[in-house]
């Protein structure tokens, strides 16, 4: 039995997990208790009925949705409505059912001021299951239950195809993917969940195209995915299409010359570019700007005040943003023990070092790795201390957690892979000898740690 443990493929592995504890997390854990959900699931009703932008109610931006709905978030947000108050609402049972039972009425609306301008692809998914539910005027607590559903499938199969694809560092991917938050995330109504399947997958796809010894040469199939995969990512969370920057490492022997290579990453990043600007322009009046943000950007842009902002950041939140990283859940106030986070890093670490084959990763492929992590890195720092910066806090960045992380920590982990580390030559994890049972077995301890702190945290004895 162990053995048949050891020698199975990561991502069946992964598949079974996340299935299992994916429902699990989706059913415990109370309507509304995953960040932003609320505002998730208002975007997805808006798109459901055809509405890609918001609407106009005087001098207001905003969406007309049914009372209902807006009634049902009310009970079990831990915000009020208007995002000021924070009160956090123990699970009740007797609110469920009688919620689960209350029907749309759909032509009952109210005017909601409202300012997700998120692009509509992640939510498409959801908003097309909604528009077929809500035909049967289906209870908006059983909307929701239906949209952590399909966002928890398609993140399955997006990251199922990643593990799949990538010729290294499966078992790193399967790691990543079934961290609690990353688990937490993908069982609800977020957006993060189609971000972290897209940017695992199409990190998996350039380390296939670049590494896999049967890929001789790159085919318009190949170039056509790349291309998709970028667009898709770009609009989904645009800031993570640094990834596009791993085409570099693809061998100029793939490629029928070098000028083809470079001429198809030209068209890549036009295609990129084009497609952010598109939606900004068609987003032009929707967005408010804030009228400190030009001299808070002079000021982050500074080099010595960013590295100064930054190393502050680090020293004050370091511990936090490790926390969110791996699991600090619910609203941000269920928190694994802090040995649980660090043994998961460790482990990350430790199995990305064993992971020894035939494929050797040179000096100028891993700054090719490294080159988009730290674009992202200076974009989402600044992005956050332009957006929430506050002269009444320390000059720090504030907002970012650990999470913003996980879809691009496959590239952070690459670059502790090498092919003649000792590590490796002793383990030889490549084989599944050594690590693959402490791996599964971890896994699931951290995730039956979760699933207990939720339980205790919402279902009080």
């Amino acid at each position: 039995m162990i053995n048949k443990i050891k020698a199975v493929e990561p991502q069946k592995v992964f598949l079974l997990i996340g299935l299992i504890f994916g429902l699990l997390f989706l059913l415990i854990t109370p309507p509304f208790q995953a960040p932003d959900e609320d505002n998730h699931i208002y975007k997805a009703f808006s798109l459901s009925e055809g509405k890609i932008f918001p609407e106009k109610n005087g001098n207001e931006n905003g969406i007309y949705v049914p009372q209902s709905l807006v009634s049902t978030i009310a009970v079990f947000s831990p915000y009020e409505l208007g995002g000021k108050n924070f009160n956090p609402k123990n699970q009740d049972f007797k609110k469920i059912d009688y919620f689960l039972s209350t029907p749309l009425n759909r032509d009952n609306r109210i005017f909601l001021k409202f300012a997700n301008t998120y692009p509509p692809l992640p939510y498409l998914a959801m908003a097309s299951v909604m528009n077929i539910a809500a035909l049967f005027n289906t209870p908006p607590l059983v909307l929701m239950y239906l949209d952590r559903i399909v966002n928890l499938c398609l993140w399955l199969f997006l990251t199922y195809l990643a593990i799949k694809i990538t010729p290294i560092h499966k078992w790193v991917f399967l790691m990543l993917a079934l961290m609690p938050m990353t688990l937490f995330i993908s069982a609800s109504i977020s957006p993060d969940s189609l971000t972290i399947g897209l940017t695992f997958l199409i990190i998996a796809v350039f380390l296939n195209l670049s590494f896999d010894p049967d890929k001789k040469k790159i085919d318009n199939r190949d170039l056509g995915i790349v291309f998709l995969l970028t667009i898709l990512v770009t609009l989904v969370k645009p800031l993570y299409f640094f990834s596009v920057l791993l085409f570099g490492m693809i061998p100029v022997t793939k490629f029928e010359n070098r000028k083809q290579k470079w001429l198809m990453f030209i068209l890549l990043i036009i295609s990129m570019i084009l497609t952010y600007c598109l939606w900004q322009h068609l987003m032009t009046g929707y967005v408010q700007t804030s009228a400190s943000t030009s001299e808070t950007l002079t000021r982050i842009l500074n080099p010595a005040n960013y590295l100064i902002i930054l190393f502050d950041t680090i020293k004050l939140d370091g511990c936090y943003l490790l926390g969110t990283f791996v699991g600090i859940l619910g609203w941000q106030d269920i928190q694994l023990p802090p040995i649980i986070v660090y043994l998961y890093i460790s482990l990350l670490i430790l199995v990305s070092l064993a992971d020894k084959g035939q494929i050797i990763i040179n000096l100028k492929q891993k700054l090719t790795i490294l080159t988009p992590l730290i674009l992202f890195l200076i974009s989402l720092t600044i992005y956050f201390y332009i957006t929430f910066h506050n002269s009444a806090y320390n000059d720090t960045i504030r907002g970012l957690t650990g999470r913003y992380f996980i879809p691009v920590a496959p590239l952070f982990f690459l670059l502790f892979y090498n092919n003649k580390n000792k590590i490796g030559n002793e383990i030889n994890f490549s084989r599944g000898e050594k690590l693959n049972l402490l791996i599964i077995l971890f896994i699931i301890f951290s995730l039956l740690i979760s699933l207990f702190l939720i339980i205790k945290k919402y279902y009080p004895i």
